[in-house]
């Protein structure tokens, strides 16, 4: 059957599955089957879910995979990936900055007076 793309993504057979477990072991990642959707991540790596859209941004999706000449699953997966690296970036300076402020380091209303005055004159 071979590396598909169903509705609900991309499939592989049982049987190719399994061999291709069998190779993974001694091969590296760099020379595993690469996904179509994202050469970076090995085909066998994808987890398919379902995600529910209205029509209107469905209608976005289709419109915008087409003007780039890309698959609408291929966009979603670069819009996740975006939203779960910048997450992971948002908690990780949250988590310094409690950090900061637990040691006592916090910024004088003055100087975040300025920077404000600085950056909205007016």
């Amino acid at each position: 059957m071979g590396l598909g793309y169903g509705r609900r993504g991309i499939s592989m057979s049982e049987t190719e599955l399994e061999r291709w477990k069998l190779r993974a072991g001694r091969r590296s990642v760099a020379t595993m089957p690469r996904n179509r959707l994202n050469p970076r991540l090995p085909s066998a790596s994808l987890v398919t879910v379902d995600v529910p859209l209205n029509p209107d941004l469905q209608a976005k999706l289709n419109r915008l995979a087409e003007q780039q000449g890309r698959a609408s699953t291929a966009l979603i997966i670069e819009a996740v990936e975006r939203m779960v690296d910048y997450d992971e970036w948002f908690l990780r300076e949250v988590e310094k900055g409690v950090a900061e402020a637990n040691r006592g380091e916090f910024v004088d209303h003055a100087d975040v007076r300025n920077l404000i005055d600085e950056r909205y004159p007016g």
